[in-house]
């Protein structure tokens, strides 16, 4: 009897689960309160996630960026992304400010399927995050061809030449389709309403963010895990960053999470007391 009490109360667990709405982890906002672990205190640890986020950090102030220069205007200083249901979130820091009046603007996230393997710099989709020759900042894009940046390497001046480096860190989608659009912002950073300027990471100067939100459908992509990078860079390239997230790592959809919630709640009720 106790077995089949243990038993029923897994089975009204497993049925709440299975009617719980979907969280909404994130609001695109330019906000970083959803994705940071912490409120920044001005250490190099203000950029740590959330548990389950996948990211990259690399917050720089010196002149020299690598592969350019610029220091705190072209620092690309973080990314995260995380999957919830159905979509794709992405947000990125950088020091570069918003505005195709500028000189080398903030350029698109350039995404790679089936990363790692196959052609490693097929960058096959765009979001874009600013208008430019005619797309509109939100715009999926299965794309064509792309814009690359100034350098062939680090600290290797180069405009003309497209080598292998630079086919690795595209800027911006020159041409391609439109599939679609992503909710997507790209202002001023802030931290639970109050500016990031001077108060995350232990360098000072503006922070800007751009956060999207985009069906996985969009990109080509199956809420199962398929592989694939994320990559972002300025028109110029002076600075890049990038994560690719293992599909290992990122939570199983529902429908299979409860499966082996149900197989795992039907062992308890079959084990016996010796």
């Amino acid at each position: 009897m106790k077995n089949q009490k243990n038993l029923l109360a897994g089975m009204t667990l497993l049925a709440a689960f299975t009617m719980a709405p979907p969280a909404g982890a994130y609001v695109i906002d330019g906000d970083l309160q959803d994705w940071l672990a912490g409120a920044p205190t001005r250490s190099a640890d203000d950029w740590l996630p959330k548990a389950g986020v996948k990211w990259a950090a690399e917050d720089q102030i010196t002149s020299y960026l690598n592969p350019g220069y610029g220091g705190q205007n072209y620092d690309a200083e973080a990314i995260y992304v995380d999957i919830s249901g159905d979509d794709l979130y992405i947000a990125i820091v950088t020091g570069r400010a918003p505005g195709t009046d500028v000189r080398y603007p903030g350029g698109d996230i350039a995404i790679n399927l089936g990363w790692p393997g196959g052609n490693d710099d097929s960058f096959e989709v765009a979001i874009v995050t600013q208008d430019h020759d005619g797309y509109t900042a939100g715009d999926v894009v299965a794309v064509d061809e792309w814009f690359y940046g100034l350098w062939t390497g680090a600290n290797a001046y180069d405009p003309a030449n497209a080598n292998d480096y630079k086919q690795a860190h595209p800027v911006a989608v020159k041409s391609g389709t439109r599939k679609g659009e992503a909710e997507l912002v790209y202002k001023k950073g802030s931290y639970g309403g109050a500016t990031l300027k001077d108060r995350i990471g232990p360098y000072t100067g503006e922070h800007y963010v751009i956060e999207a939100k985009v069906d996985l459908g969009l990109l080509g992509l199956d809420v199962n895990g398929d592989p694939f990078l994320a990559h972002w860079t300025q028109w110029c390239a002076n600075d890049w960053i990038q994560v690719d997230p293992d599909p290992q790592q990122i939570p199983a959809p529902p429908t299979l999470a409860l499966v082996g919630l149900g197989l795992a709640l039907l062992g308890v009720g079959r084990r016996r007391p010796r």
